[in-house]
């Protein structure tokens, strides 16, 4: 009700409509007292009475808003409230993911897409802002609350793929980017390993992963390890050969061994640690970069030993992809293969 709703405030105002009311009533009534009537006093008195206190609560009722809408005889317009248009702080980045090999370009679906503040690290969790799959076009808008401008990087990854991050600018607030500020991340599918041994002496067995070498002419032997990706479009990333004493090194009298790179297959060669085991039990040959299909990594390497015997363990050689770790993402690639170097007489 009305009548509930009224402030203090009002309610004053309610009664001191009521009193000007009565007295404009009371006044009222007085002149017609004045007046003569020809009918009874009794009836000229209600009369009056209703006359005159209506005439009042009228005039009050006009005079003072309250009093007005508490009886209904002076309900304003209800004014509609104006319409504010509302303002969302929100950036957006535009997302195309691709396949890197793929030839014509082809898009990637369903692939998980975050976005960052700092520029992500390899086997570190990623600490994102926003999130959002890949459509059947490979694209995803992403909204990001609260962040209008500035750079951020965006990691998208997939099952079976080796995960990518490109960085890109949100241009403002509730803007949509251009083409120019698209990040467009390619993923590589991660590739098959075809492994040989090829040179000299040395006899590879697939099935064990076990190189023999025949020393029973020559303590001295060379052997050369092909890498390679079997199927196409696929790829292997960052390749990692870590070559570890054996266990039988020191009863064999081994000598410092030589590794060479024959073919590096489009990638840039470093080693970590002392690649000849001179001083260190190990040492890795890294060829970073990715390994493609139809293209051969080819890492050569000669041993020498002072004493001769049968079944005893040279070297060992563990060969991984992604510098054997994680990957962005927590994608972890091939599982490693363990290759054992022994004698035979």
């Amino acid at each position: 009700m009305v009548l509930e709703t009224l402030s203090i405030t009002e309610w004053v105002l309610v009664a001191f409509s009521v009193l000007i009311a009565v007295m404009v009533g009371a006044w009222l009534f007085k002149r017609l007292e004045e007046k003569p009537y020809e009918a009874g006093v009794g009836i000229r008195s209600i009369v009056g009475v209703i006359t005159t206190l209506g005439i009042g609560l009228i005039i009050s009722g006009l005079l003072v808003a309250p009093i007005g809408q508490a009886v209904g005889l002076r309900v304003p317009p209800e004014v509609p409230p104006p319409v504010v248009p509302e303002v969302q702080n929100v950036g957006y980045v535009q997302v195309v993911v691709i396949d890197q090999y793929k030839i014509p370009e082809t898009a990637i679906q369903s692939a998980r897409i975050q976005v960052t503040l700092s520029e992500p690290e390899k086997a570190k969790a990623i600490i994102d802002v926003a999130e959002d799959n890949s459509n059947t076009d490979g694209s995803a808008l992403i909204s990001v609350d609260g962040i209008t401008s500035g750079t951020v990087w965006v990691v998208a990854s997939k099952s079976g793929y080796y995960a990518d991050v490109e960085s890109t600018s949100i241009p403002g607030a509730q803007v949509y980017p251009t083409s120019n500020l698209w990040a467009e991340p390619e993923l590589a599918k991660v590739g098959t390993l075809s492994l040989t041994v090829t040179d000299n002496t040395a006899v590879w067995d697939s099935t064990t992963n076990t190189i023999t070498e025949n020393l029973t002419t020559s303590l001295a032997h060379y052997w050369t390890l092909n890498l390679t990706v079997t199927t196409s479009y696929e790829a292997l990333r960052d390749m990692q050969l870590a070559f570890i004493r054996g266990s039988d090194w020191e009863n064999l009298g081994v000598s410092p061994i030589v590794v060479s790179v024959v073919d590096d297959a489009d990638t840039s060669i470093a080693t970590v640690g002392d690649i000849t085991l001179s001083v260190d039990i190990s040492a890795e040959l890294n060829a970073i970069g990715d390994l493609d299909y139809s293209v051969t990594l080819k890492i050569k390497v000669k041993t020498n030993a002072t004493y001769a015997f049968t079944g005893k363990e040279v070297l060992r050689i563990v060969i991984n992809d992604i510098e054997g770790g994680v990957g962005y993402a927590g994608v972890t690639g091939i599982s490693a293969v363990e290759i054992k170097v022994q004698t035979v007489i």
